[in-house]
Order: structure tokens, then C-alpha cells, then sequence
């Protein structure tokens, strides 16, 4: 069994697939396993993948075309390492990515982050979290205060601990509707609170490809911008469902608020009235998202409580 688990999910990636694995494929780290999940590609993407099966740690699964969010929970399943790490097939890693935020973890650490570089037309944007080679957080305050960054929630540049999201049964989120979008957000929200503590180091980084059309962030298409903004609304409900099943009080999680606000802020009119319709039909109990509205959400789910 590896240390490390990879997670690479692949869709209609033949302009990155061949340079991408070459990268993870020459880091300085080697003990790991590299789970390449081809999320129904009808381009090449498959037949350069599987140019890589010589080497023993490539591992190559192919699924019909469900989403990023569903190729990842298949590379979850499909995982046999103690840790795990998120790579997208368009980004870059520097050589000692792996090996900084392994050697970092111990056991009683439950995610190492690092910087990320946005990859733009004008060239390379640092999005730094700290100005310190380490920093260690330990409070619930401290860990979920780093979700109301909006380069944090994104699923790469961190290290996770494998069992502990089995133990959790945790998954990027599943439900009907749902087309992948912010799952990054549900998945690190519910992930983080549970955790104990988070270490955040400035010694590696990662690039993520900003340029990319065919992703689903930069899609123009009508249809697939409203459909994202419907995703929004349908992450918003998990996780105010998720807090109220595990009778968490809402008070310590601002930060998590701040985010949902931001997204009900980007997602407009669509967002705000998928949520509205998520909310009329659910069975959470009208004094929970009463506290949910006189807390945080009020000018956004005034409509909400006043029919």
C-alpha cells in the first residue's frame, strides 16, 4: 500500500493529459499511487492515459460522463493510501509538491494547505494565505475561518487524511439535480468541521490553469451559468441541512455564512430563488432557519419567511 493517493479526474483533457501526468510522474516524492479517473471522455484523453500504464503507480478508471465531483468520489472509493491529494488535469505542480506536504503531516494534523498561483492572461497570481513558512491552526474558529478565502474551499493544494473522511462517510456531495459545481465548497465545509487542526506551509505551491474554456467556471453558456447557479443553491441547502443534523450551532461558523452569502451574491436571482424553493419543500423545522435567517441570511431569505 502507498502513503499517498493521487486523485487525478479527466474529461476531454487531450490538450493537458500527456504533460500532466508527466508532471506528477517526475515529482521527488515516489511512494505514492496516481488514481486517474477518465470521466467519459470522447476525445484521446483515454488512449494517452493509457501510454502510462508501465508505470506501476498509475492506476486508470473510466466512468460515464458524471461530473468532476462524481470522478472524484470514484477516485476516493478507488484509493488505497493513507493520505490524499486532488490534482486537476490542467494545473501544474513544482517537483517537491508531494514530498513538502508529506513530510509536514503527522497524525495529529487532519489537512496540510499550501499557496496557490492563478495561472491568467497577464501571467502568474499568487493568492498567499499567510505571510509565514508555517502556521498551525488549532481552533474551530481558526480552521473555519480559512473557508471565507475564495481560493480555500477549492479541493487542490491540500493534503487530507483517507480514513478520516471514510470514517466521516464523507463524499463530494451526490443528489439528484446536482450538475458538480461548488462541490469544492460542501466537501472542504463539512470536512473542516469536523477537523481538529489544519498547517498551512509556504515552502510548495500549486498552479491552477485559470485559461482553460472548456472548464465549467468559464463555460459562456447560458444554460450552463444558470445550471451552476441552481448548483450553488443545492450546495447552500446540504450544508444548512448537514449543520442541522449534527445539531451544530450556527454561531461559530461564520465563516462558512460568509461564503454562503457570497454565492448567494454571485449566483443572483436564480440562486436565491432555487434555495427559496429548496427551503419551502424541506423538512428542516421553520425555528432552525429562523435562527439561520436572524443570524446571517435575512435580507437574502426575507421572501422565505414572509409567506
Amino acid at each position: 500500500m502507498k502513503l499517498l493517493s493521487v486523485v487525478l479526474p479527466m474529461y476531454n483533457s487531450e490538450k493537458y493529459a500527456d504533460a500532466c501526468i508527466k508532471n506528477i510522474l517526475s515529482q521527488s516524492f515516489k511512494d505514492y499511487e496516481l488514481i486517474i479517473i477518465d470521466d467519459g471522455s470522447s476525445d484521446s484523453t483515454g488512449l494517452i492515459c493509457e501510454q502510462f500504464k508501465y508505470d506501476s503507480r498509475v492506476k486508470y478508471f473510466y466512468q460515464p460522463n458524471g461530473g468532476s465531483h462524481k470522478a472524484r468520489n470514484l477516485g476516493i472509493k478507488k484509493s488505497t493510501g493513507e493520505l490524499i491529494t486532488f490534482v486537476d488535469s490542467d494545473d501544474i505542480i513544482p517537483s517537491n509538491y508531494f514530498e513538502v506536504l508529506v513530510n509536514l503531516y503527522k497524525n495529529d494534523i487532519d489537512c496540510v494547505f499550501c499557496d496557490i498561483y492563478h495561472q491568467k492572461h497577464e501571467g502568474l497570481v499568487k493568492n498567499s494565505f499567510f505571510n509565514k513558512e508555517f502556521v498551525s491552526l488549532d481552533t474551530r474558529k481558526k480552521i473555519t475561518y480559512m473557508l471565507s478565502d475564495d481560493s480555500f474551499p477549492a479541493p487542490y493544494a491540500k493534503l487530507f487524511n483517507l480514513s478520516k473522511i471514510r470514517n466521516l462517510g464523507h463524499q463530494f456531495l451526490e443528489c439528484d439535480n446536482y450538475f458538480g459545481f461548488a462541490e469544492d465548497f460542501y466537501f472542504n465545509s463539512i470536512y473542516l468541521i469536523n477537523s481538529e487542526k489544519l498547517l498551512y506551509t509556504n515552502r510548495t505551491y500549486y498552479i491552477y490553469n485559470k485559461l482553460n474554456e472548456n472548464s465549467q467556471c468559464n463555460n459562456p453558456s447560458l444554460d450552463v451559468q444558470r445550471r451552476n447557479n441552481v448548483d450553488r443553491a443545492i450546495v447552500i441547502y446540504s450544508i444548512l441541512q448537514y449543520m442541522f443534523q449534527n445539531k451544530l450551532n450556527i454561531n461559530k461558523y461564520n465563516a462558512i455564512f460568509y461564503m454562503i452569502r457570497k454565492h448567494l451574491d454571485w449566483g443572483g436571482s436564480v440562486t436565491k430563488d432555487t434555495l427559496l424553493n429548496l427551503l419551502r419543500h424541506s423538512n428542516l423545522p421553520k425555528s432552525y432557519m429562523k435562527k439561520v435567517f436572524s443570524f446571517s441570511l435575512g435580507i437574502y431569505l426575507f421572501d422565505f419567511f414572509n409567506k
